[in-house]
């Protein structure tokens, strides 16, 4: 915009004042074309009266001329005699220097009645009288340029706003041009938008403009390489876990026939490896998970009924207490979240929740906007301030009594992470803890990706 308004600028003032200097030496041409057939005719008329003296055998045609100071006039010289001048310099001469010009059609300037400055031009004649002698003259006509300068004051007034008002429209479509040609890079900026906030999972391209399609075509085809890296890094991280299992449980066998043949010290040394190497390849498996889709390529997921059934399944877990589970929510929306890491947290999360209630769960998703806000609580225990922020260390355990490997919570913080999101620990209202986070809602439930 900075550089088309500025050349702008500078192309409507070169214009502005070409048309001025334009119009000064048309001006300036037509008023010499004026005062010559002005001089020619003040020639043709000029004669020598009889008492040796300059006349006119007529009237000039130009009416002016007879008006007092009107701006027009002539003026005869002869020398030693007195001039000869038109009514219009009202007994007034003309104050011509000795460097008057007296070539034909240079305009010069002259000092005219009252002091007022004219624009003039001058010939030198001859005439015989009677007796054949030469008498030389000088006529001179000069012209007022007052009305002259005001019309061209005028003109640069008419120039300046119209070149202004040129210059407000070219400025206009010049804005408009850049608004209108960049408004398919924004189409694009929000897509990408929508794909990083896990709203969708490719750029729009219909209705994309031709010089815009390759761009589009690309980002798609990277994201497309992008889910079938992830894709396979998952199917990589799963190979790992299976083919890791056998192996400990193998050795977790092994520490068994050791414990049996008497050896428990060596057996529980084995077993407090195999706990060690279990928690590696958990938080190895973990990382890998949660370098998911995330919100770049996320799919969407139903979170009531992915719950529902995530409950379903725990349900089926020996519990010493009955867990009163309520799942609340509506039902007809979508989150920005792939399905296997939506599962992943609230799995952990509800599982979590399930080992410290004593007798309640409370799983609920409020919709603000564009955003929900899922929550799962417990009227268990809870932890302290200082607990929340050990809790999400990995690894960490605050009662080993309680089955688990301690990784579930630091999981849940890294694939939230993935998503822009972060898990928020706090107070419940039924007495025990509250883990909850924040997720982008997609706008339509019947997306191909939900299909």
């Amino acid at each position: 915009m900075a550089a088309a308004a500025l050349s702008a600028l500078l192309t409507l003032a070169f214009i502005g004042f070409l048309i001025a200097n334009l119009f000064e030496r048309q001006v300036e041409s037509r008023l010499r074309e004026s005062l010559s057939q002005q001089l020619d005719q003040l020639a043709a008329h000029l004669i020598v009266k009889d008492d040796n003296t300059a006349g006119l055998d007529s009237d000039l045609s130009d009416p002016r001329y007879e008006r007092p100071l009107s701006g027009l006039y002539w003026e005869v010289d002869e020398e030693g005699k007195t001039p000869l001048r038109s009514r219009s310099m009202w007994d007034q001469s003309f104050d011509l220097s000795e460097n008057h010009v007296v070539t034909n059609f240079a305009l010069t300037p002259i000092n005219g009645p009252k002091g007022i400055e004219l624009v003039g031009m001058s010939r030198a004649v001859s005439r015989r009288d009677k007796l054949d002698l030469k008498h030389h003259y000088l006529l001179t006509v000069a012209e007022d340029t007052s009305v002259l300068a005001t019309d061209h004051a005028d003109l640069v007034r008419t120039l300046a706003t119209a070149l202004g008002l040129a210059f407000l429209a070219i400025v206009a479509a010049a804005a408009a041009q850049i608004y209108y040609g960049l408004k398919p890079l924004e189409a694009m900026r929000r897509d990408i938008e929508r794909v990083r906030g896990g709203l969708s999972d490719h750029v729009e391209t219909s209705g994309v403009p031709s010089e815009v399609m390759p761009l589009a075509e690309e980002i798609n085809a990277t994201l497309s390489l992008q889910r079938r890296n992830l894709e396979r890094a998952r199917r990589q991280a799963g190979d790992l876990a299976h083919g890791l299992k056998t192996p400990i449980a193998a050795i977790a066998g092994q520490a068994d026939l050791l414990a049996r043949s008497g050896q428990s010290e060596n057996a529980e040394a084995v077993r407090g490896h195999l706990r060690i190497m279990h928690r590696h390849v958990e938080r190895e498996l973990a990382k890998a998970r949660a370098q998911g889709d995330g919100a770049t390529i996320g799919s969407g997921v139903l979170p009531l009924a992915e719950i529902r059934f995530i409950i379903d399944i725990l349900k089926k877990l020996p519990q010493d207490t009955v867990i009163n589970y309520q799942v609340i929510g509506p039902e007809n929306i979508a989150l920005a979240m792939n399905t296997e890491d939506f599962a992943e947290v609230m799995g952990n999360l509800i599982d979590n929740a399930r080992k410290w209630a004593k007798s309640a769960v409370i799983v609920s998703v409020d919709v603000e906007g564009t955003h929900a806000f899922v929550s799962v609580e417990d009227d268990g225990p809870g932890i302290s301030d200082d607990q929340q922020t050990r809790v999400l260390s990995r690894g960490v355990r605050l009662d080993e009594k309680v089955q688990g490997s301690g990784l579930g919570l630091s999981i849940v913080e890294a694939l939230l992470e993935n998503y822009g999101s972060k898990l928020e620990l706090g107070r419940s209202g039924a007495g025990g803890l509250r883990a909850a986070f924040q997720m982008a809602v997609r706008t339509a439930t019947k997306d191909r990706a939900l299909k």
